[in-house]
């Protein structure tokens, strides 16, 4: 699939339709719901849940909010002409919490959730068998 949408994106750009028709946005955000409990692969925990997308012709910057096993990621994918300094925007995004953590009252702030090591990560318990008795009871 990707394959197909990265031709129709260049047929898109060189069909000179981009000059007759301008982009519908500039900027596209997604917020996708994941697994709210940890995936395990070959026992070991996976740490986080990386969101990426793609930018489209006209779209300078795609925001993606993926949730994880109680936590939240955020991605940035962006065009360098749109965005020439993307780490200023993930540090404005960190000091923007920063500002609601310090408004929200002190009984409701939570420390963030961080990935647990992968070390002391255990994977899920697997089906239990029963045991037959020598008696084959």
């Amino acid at each position: 699939m990707p394959w197909l949408l990265n031709g129709l994106a260049a047929l898109y750009g060189r069909s000179g339709i981009t000059r007759a028709m301008p982009p519908i946005a500039n900027l596209v955000i997604s917020n996708v719901s994941g697994p709210k409990l940890p995936l395990y692969v070959a026992g070991a925990r996976m740490a986080s849940y990386w969101p990426l997308s793609i930018v489209e012709h006209g779209v300078g910057l795609n925001i993606t909010v993926l949730s994880y096993a109680g936590a939240m990621g955020f991605g940035f994918t962006c065009a360098r002409s749109a965005v020439p300094e993307p780490r200023e925007l993930a540090a404005a995004l960190l000091a923007a919490l920063d500002e609601l953590l310090a408004l929200a009252p002190r009984a409701a702030r939570k420390p963030p959730v961080r990935p647990a090591p992968a070390a002391a990560a255990k994977p899920p318990a697997g089906p239990r068998r029963r045991r037959s008795s020598p008696a084959g009871g």
